[in-house]
């Protein structure tokens, strides 16, 4: 019954740079809007699905509403999900 609530990726020193999630486990309810006011879009991501916030979509505002239950397709041994994220982060480099 987990979710992530909404939010934006903003913490990196390079935000032009693409953000990549795998989803492993159960499934759930992915969402993205580009404001609080517009009404979001969903998607349901299996295990083993990728999404990638790149370009212009980098800043969307996004959020796992729901876990839903997937034992079938997951390769974990027991209930749950995994988001395993790729991204640059920490301080850049002197030129």
């Amino acid at each position: 019954d987990a979710g992530l609530g909404w939010h934006t990726d903003r913490s990196e020193v390079d935000t032009t740079l693409p953000i990549v999630t795998i989803s492993l486990g159960d499934a759930c309810v992915w969402a993205v809007r580009r404001w609080e006011e517009e009404a979001p879009s969903r998607t349901r991501l299996e295990s083993g699905a990728i999404t990638l916030l790149a370009g212009p979509n980098r800043g969307l505002q996004h959020a796992v509403e729901r876990i839903i239950p997937a034992p079938l397709f997951s390769p974990l041994s027991v209930r749950g999900r995994i988001s395993v994220t790729i991204r640059v982060a920490g301080v850049p480099s002197p030129a």
